[in-house]
This record gives C-alpha cells, structure tokens and sequence, in this order.
C-alpha cells in the first residue's frame, strides 16, 4: 500500500540542508578565518556545497542508489536530456520575444549578471559549482525535497517548487525575469515526475548549466 504522507521527513531534510547548510558553513569558516576574501568566496561556496551534498547522500543513499541503478539505458538517460535542452531553449526564446516585444524588457537578468560574475572571478570553480554542484544541491532541494516521492497533491507541489525555484534564481532583480526560471522549474518538475528518478532532472540541470557557462 502506497504511503500517502504528504510531508516525509528525508524530503524535508534534504530541502532544509542544501537550502542552509552551505550558508552556515561559509559563515563558520569567515568566523574562524577572520573573514572571507572576495577571491575565496567561490572556492568556500564549492567546499560548503560538496559538504552539503555528501552528507544529503548519507541520509538519502538507498534511495539514490535505486535511481542509479532505475537507469538501464543511457540511451534513454540522454534523449530525455537532449529533448528537454531543445524544449528549454524554445521555450525561453519565446519569453524573451514576448518580454522584448510586448514589455520591451531587454535587461539582463540580475541572476545571469551574478553568474558573469562568478565566471570573472574564478572560471574553474564557477564551472565546479553553477555546472555540477549547484544543480545537484538544487534538484536535491526544490524537486527532491520540495515535491517529494509521492504523489498527494502532486501538481500544487510542483508549481509551488517552480515558483520558489524562479523566485530564488531572480537575485533581487525585476520579479518579472522569474518566468523564464519557473518555466526551467516546471520543466525539471516534469522529468523528475515523468521518470520517478531525481537523477534525469540533475543530468538535465548539469547539462543546461555547462552549456550556459561554457558560452560565458
């Protein structure tokens, strides 16, 4: 008999380490350290969010350990990847066309702007973290934990884990740039419903990511 708990508590641990776990680790090591350099803080964001995700893999391992071996065929693993990237960069480019057209909104977006940023700063580990690290720490914490592994009130769980994923990705900008990362959020939503696997979602997200910095 499928369990029908709306909240689970692996879920909800998960999302609440990788959403203050690498803050309070960053904050700790300022603290011992006498404060942060500009040129560390990339480099202490990679360490704290590897920490974060190890010990989220300790509390969660069955379960990731299933999705790994779920994926029979690679050759599924990566259409899934391939058709999601084509369906995201249509997608978005038919945002940007109607915020360009009808709004005339032609800024860059404040998380992009971040991310140019962290390019500048150190481009290895901007690639370590906005390609791999914060992907996996992401999906762990807005799908994963967020929507959960069940399926009580399944579609309320995914537009909210999309509105609080675009939200979050704004970085204090215009609200109205957070369309083009709720539609990300619904799409990440999806492939993780669609498969029953977390790990489609983080393939997907790595992929999106190293494409966007690699063209930084």
């Amino acid at each position: 008999m499928e369990n029908t708990q709306i909240i689970k508590p692996k879920p909800i641990l998960v999302l609440l380490l990788n959403a203050f776990l690498p803050v309070v680790l960053a904050f700790l090591y300022g603290m011992l350290t006498g404060g942060v350099i500009p040129e560390q803080t990339m480099i202490i964001t990679c360490f704290a969010t590897a920490i974060t995700i190890i010990i989220s893999y300790f509390f969660i391992r069955e379960e990731i350990n299933q999705c790994f071996r779920d994926i029979t065929s690679i050759t599924h693993f990566i259409f899934w990847i391939v058709i999601m990237w084509i369906v995201f960069y249509i997608g978005n480019s038919v945002i940007q066309f109607c915020l360009q057209y009808f709004m005339d909104i032609t800024a860059i977006p404040t998380n992009e702007n971040w991310i140019e940023g962290m390019v500048d700063s150190s481009y290895i580990a901007a690639i370590i973290y906005g390609g791999v690290l914060a992907p996996i720490s992401e999906e762990l914490a807005y799908r994963y934990g967020l929507i959960g592994t069940n399926n009580k009130y399944v579609v309320l769980k995914v537009i909210f884990s999309s509105v609080i994923f675009g939200v979050a990705h704004v970085s204090g900008g215009p609200m109205i740039y957070s369309i083009h990362y709720i539609f990300m959020g619904f799409g990440f939503a999806f492939l993780y419903k669609k498969t029953n696997n977390i790990l489609y979602p983080i393939g997907f997200h790595i992929f999106n990511n190293m494409v966007g910095l690699l063209l930084f």
